[in-house]
């Protein structure tokens, strides 16, 4: 179900995008043959003030050798083209105050092989001054990097699969994935970064310059490496990018970022993609990113049920967890149900075995229902807790959002009890009778047997007895003759539903010698 809503907007003043318009960008190459490969810049321009500056038609990017960062060469390339991105929901209105074109920047270059490997870079002056995160904003450019192994390795880096997102909602999940493809099957890791501080801030014109530079706008080659981080503002870093109570954060394997803004305004951040083969690292590409959060009215989160939000479980080895999972949306939307975690077939923690956990994605119309069922085994205990969780995402006006529902499940070993405390003896007309004392920690449904042992006068203990049903143990030694002056002593085993069984007393076992009068 779709609706058009009503979207209140934090409007920023008039004058935050006048010549600040850079939003973003990541430097990238393909391999193409030889020592051939093709370079790639994409910047991502505000475009939500028509006075704010357009891109460069021309920059010039700089490769240095990654050892001792001696200028290899530097390449003047012409603007390719710019589209306009669109990220509001399917029927949406994009929010007025939010407008952003990604311009390419592509050229063939050759690079001699054997150096060690390169890194490529290219700065621009400079932030947005309504950037709350860091300090001096309007006086702090970007730096856009790219470390390339050497081309003997033939190697192309890691590309964004998709645009950085603009925006998000004060209050609501912002999720976002900046995993990335590499055509060479390399391993990648996510990492959360301080922006770069690139460019000058003597001149705001269009034309790039380097920092460190003489001032004047001229198009000059940017200069090597350090360089320095942006300074973040007090409230801010890389552990709390928006400075918010559930803090962003970044899933190193997979590349997704989630959280909760607080606040609206402007932020900037950064991401870097490390380029692992064999274990060695070959390759670094990196994204700048500005975005927005914006006070949004009129799409409510969806409603998960408390059975998976934040909702721990523990349970033994053998049990069957079951519960339910449902969601609502209050607006009437459109809802679309997912899940993921340790215990399911498709993707299993390493080394859990079968069988595993019964759940199934849906969609609805205002609710969905779904159920959860895990029927453990013995093999299937360990001392961490599995980890499920089910996204439910709405398809309202003017971005889809997101409820996450988190589980753990811990699955505990089956108990195994002490025997020491198992043995109650009484007797009763000259014989022995041996129970088993009654325990509250001893649940039968968790053991199979109890076995009886007895010694006599100090000789090896002999089982004389087992008892299948757990619940009732009650045995009268009628083997047992002169109780009072043959030293009898008795200890139980207990074998649990595992097969597991409790280890015999180190301790003397349990006598009726003592009751000789």
């Amino acid at each position: 179900m779709k609706r058009k809503l009503l979207v209140f907007i934090f409007l920023f003043s008039a004058n935050w995008v006048c010549a600040f318009h850079i939003a973003g960008g990541d430097l990238t190459s393909k391999w193409l043959f030889g020592n051939t490969f093709e370079i790639k810049l994409t910047l991502y321009r505000d475009c939500s003030n028509q006075s704010a500056a357009y891109f460069d038609p021309t920059i010039i990017i700089a490769a240095y050798t990654l050892n001792g960062s001696v200028l290899q060469d530097s390449f003047h390339i012409d603007l390719a083209n710019v589209v306009p991105l669109e990220y509001s929901g399917i029927g949406c209105v994009q929010p007025p105050a939010i407008c952003m074109e990604a311009g390419t920047y592509v050229r063939n270059i050759q690079l001699p092989a054997g150096s060690g490997g390169y890194y490529l870079v290219w700065e621009r002056c400079c932030r947005n001054i309504a950037v709350i995160n860091l300090q001096s904003p309007s006086q702090t450019g970007m730096a856009f990097y790219h470390e390339m192994a050497d081309p003997i390795l033939a190697n192309s880096s890691p590309t964004f699969n998709s645009p950085p997102l603009p925006y998000t909602c004060v209050g609501q999940l912002f999720r976002f994935s900046f995993h990335a493809n590499d055509a060479d099957g390399d391993s990648l890791v996510y990492e959360m970064s301080t922006p770069l501080a690139g460019g000058n801030s003597s001149n705001q014109s269009p034309n790039p310059f380097s920092y460190l530079n003489s001032p004047g706008g001229q198009n000059l080659i940017p200069e090597p490496s350090p360089y320095a981080n942006s300074t973040w503002d007090f409230g801010y870093g890389i552990s709390d990018v928006c400075g918010s109570a559930v803090p962003l954060v970044m899933d190193p394997v997979t590349g997704i970022v989630e959280g909760v803004p607080d606040v609206p305004g402007f932020y900037a951040m950064a991401v870097t993609i490390y380029e692992y083969r064999n274990g060695v690292l070959i390759g670094i590409v990196r994204r700048e990113i500005e975005f927005t959060v914006l006070l949004c009215e009129g799409n409510t989160q969806p409603n998960l049920s408390a059975s998976v939000k934040n909702a721990d479980y523990e349970i033994y080895a053998t049990d069957t967890l079951c519960f339910n999972v449902t969601a609502r949306d209050l607006d009437g939307d459109s809802l679309y149900l997912i899940y993921k975690g340790d215990v399911f077939s498709q993707s299993p923690v390493a080394g859990l075995p079968p069988p595993y956990a019964l759940t199934s994605d849906t969609s609805g119309i205002d609710s969905v229902r779904v159920q959860f069922c895990w029927n453990t085994q013995c093999n299937q205990a360990r001392d961490s807790a599995y980890k499920v969780q089910y996204e439910i995402t709405d398809n309202g006006c003017p971005l889809p959002l997101t409820s996450l529902g988190k589980v753990t499940i811990l699955v505990k070993p089956v108990p195994i009890i002490d025997k020491p405390n198992l043995l109650c003896l009484e007797l009763q007309n000259a014989l022995i009778k041996v129970n088993k004392n009654a325990q509250p920690e001893i649940i039968p449904r968790y053991f199979s047997n109890f076995k009886l042992f007895r010694s006599i006068n100090g000789s090896n203990f002999q089982l004389i007895q087992s008892v299948e049903d757990p619940a009732q143990f009650t045995f009268v030694d009628s083997g047992a003759s002169n109780p009072l002056l043959i030293d009898y002593c008795y200890y139980i085993i207990a074998t649990n539903s595992c097969g597991v069984e409790s280890f015999p007393p180190t301790l003397s076992a349990a006598s009726l010698k003592s009751m000789k009068p």
